[in-house]
């Protein structure tokens, strides 16, 4: 539906909304915020580029425990950042 498409593109995506808004001193505060595997897991997966299978191999752990971890991680930083506007 074009209407529908032309509604939605005056707005920006979420992920694009928190990269222009949000500063480096805000992500480092929501960061630390989380748990520290939900960190560590966050920053190796998305920052280091280490796949979730690998993560999980050197923790000890089934791949779906790092999947879990990364998805409750990234939703406690969006409810921080979300708090913090």
């Amino acid at each position: 539906n074009t209407e529908y498409a032309a509604m939605n593109s005056q707005y920006a995506a979420p992920d694009e909304y928190y990269e222009k808004r949000v500063t480096t001193e805000q992500l480092y505060a929501a960061m630390n915020a989380l748990s520290t595997k939900q960190r560590r897991r966050i920053y190796a997966h998305y920052i280091l580029k280490i796949p979730q299978s690998e993560i999980a191999r050197l923790d000890g752990v089934d791949h779906r425990t790092v999947n879990i971890s990364i998805q409750r991680g990234l939703h406690n930083l969006e409810c921080y950042l979300k708090n913090i506007f």
